[in-house]
């Protein structure tokens, strides 16, 4: 009977990648600054910014948020998948979230509508998701969505 191999996403240390190994081009300490979500170029152009980590990266870059918190950017469609479907891996509750833990994240922080957990779907996992999400879904089936679609695709001018 062999072992089985080794999952990446435990904890541990991670093997060093082989040299040159695009996909860990200018990681490592000597590499470049993950990119800031927040700044100039996130403000005036965050589509160009994406298209630069995109090219740089690939489907996952490495960024900072507000107050130089290290994440984790998905930018892949079969990735974002993988992060959505897979709870158990990726948790949408922001309290687990280690630098939220250790209090690094300020309570004047600008990031905080969007991290600070609240009791909605958004920030469930597990059964307590799908009981939200049942609840949000039933109450909108309740809504004629022609009714709703003719209204808001109406002109405003008759």
């Amino acid at each position: 009977m062999t072992a089985p191999p080794p999952d990446p996403f435990r904890a541990g240390p991670a093997p060093a990648p082989p040299p040159g190994c695009p996909a860990h081009a200018g990681s490592g300490p000597a590499g470049p600054e993950p990119a800031r979500l927040y700044g100039p170029e996130a403000g005036t152009d965050p589509m160009g910014l994406y298209e630069r980590l995109r090219a740089e990266y690939g489907p996952v870059a490495p960024v900072l948020l507000d107050g130089d918190l290290p994440a984790w950017l998905v930018l892949g469609y079969r990735e974002n998948l993988e992060v959505a479907r897979t709870p158990t891996r990726f948790s949408r509750d922001s309290r687990r979230w280690r630098d939220w833990k250790e209090g690094r994240v300020p309570e004047d922080s600008p990031i905080l509508p969007v991290v600070r957990w609240e009791p909605v779907c958004t920030f469930a996992d597990g059964e307590e998701h799908e009981r939200l999400r049942r609840a949000l879904t039933e109450s909108m089936e309740r809504f004629d969505r022609r009714g709703i679609r003719r209204r808001v695709t109406a002109s405003p001018t008759g």
